[in-house]
């Protein structure tokens, strides 16, 4: 029979003296005093035991539960406090996905303060606050210290920010230069594409979208680009081809040069026309389409300093 020592075995296994006697004190293992040793002692059947133990509390078995597996020959029992203990470390690994999401949110919030003077400014949001209103000040252990309903409640409202925050960034205007070519633009988008390494380029053709039937575009024409976007390092670019019957701004001929205009989509119809309005006052107006097939109102206006905006209108 093989004998160590407290100070072998903890050493070994990497514990406390202070925890090797809690679980003596609690019945998981026992030493001895031998005759010729001065201190108490493991045999090898408590070393086996202590290895389970070690095993089983590093799977995050609580200690009452450990004590059933290594008392209990019943299969069905260990099975038992297994499956439990799977449940309790998916509640967990949702309750830190939760808490994970929320600190993106606030990561999020941070990526846009770019003053070197940072203060917590961006924890004064109401939504933020509301998304961490179930969770603990103190959580030592997230499986105990969220409730399922609590935790259920930081998932609802994460939900509701994201959705709340979906729908905000949809009725944001979009600000974009647009760039309009004669039938080349395919080429002109590619060619940007590999000068500035954009990949993710978005092309849609004439052929592609609703025709007038009163006005058929031949097989050429289709396939002109009708709205391409291609992403220049933070801006994102539109592309356009013009139409041959109508490759014009206004009486302005369509030229080299000259076909760079400012896109603007705003997403209340009646706030993009007064945009329109209020752009065009002491400049002209190009082209108005009040309601096109793919929106609610489209112009083309150049203003007074001589810059061309497209106001679109949803």
């Amino acid at each position: 029979m093989n004998y160590q020592t407290v100070s072998t075995v903890t050493k070994k296994y990497g514990i406390s003296s202070r925890m090797l006697s809690y679980y003596e004190q609690t019945g998981l293992i026992q030493s001895q005093r031998v005759s010729g040793y001065p201190y108490r002692v493991f045999d090898d059947v408590n070393i086996k035991r202590l290895q389970q133990v070690v095993i089983l509390r590093k799977l995050q078995i609580p200690v009452k539960q450990v004590a059933i597996i290594l008392n209990n020959p019943d299969a069905a029992a260990i099975i038992e406090i297994f499956q439990k203990n799977i449940q309790s470390i998916d509640s967990e690994i949702t309750a830190l996905s939760t808490i994970r999401d929320i600190l993106l949110q606030f990561l999020e919030k941070l990526e846009h303060i770019t003053s070197l003077n940072l203060k917590p400014d961006f924890l004064s949001c109401d939504a933020l606050l509301e998304l961490t209103n179930p969770l603990y000040l103190v959580q030592k252990n997230v499986k105990e210290a969220i409730t399922m309903n609590e935790l259920n409640q930081a998932i609802e409202a994460l939900d509701t920010y994201h959705a709340q925050e979906s729908k905000e960034m949809s009725m944001k205007p979009e600000a974009a230069v647009a760039m309009i070519f004669d039938g080349n633009c395919r080429q002109a988008m590619e060619f940007y594409a590999k000068v500035f390494n954009s990949d993710g380029m978005i092309i849609t053709t004439y052929r592609e979208i609703p025709q007038d039937p009163s006005n058929p575009l031949s097989e050429s024409e289709k396939d002109r680009v009708a709205v391409g976007f291609l992403q220049i390092y933070e801006l994102r670019v539109k592309f356009f081809d013009s139409m041959p019957a109508s490759i014009t701004f206004g009486e302005a001929p369509f030229a080299a040069g000259n076909n760079v205009i400012m896109h603007l989509e705003i997403m209340n119809h009646e706030e993009a026309k007064r945009v329109f309005r209020e752009l065009s006052q002491g400049g002209a107006v190009l082209e108005e389409w009040p309601e096109p097939f793919y929106a609610a109102f489209n112009g083309i206006t150049k203003d007074k300093y001589g810059v061309v905006w497209n106001i679109l209108g949803h």
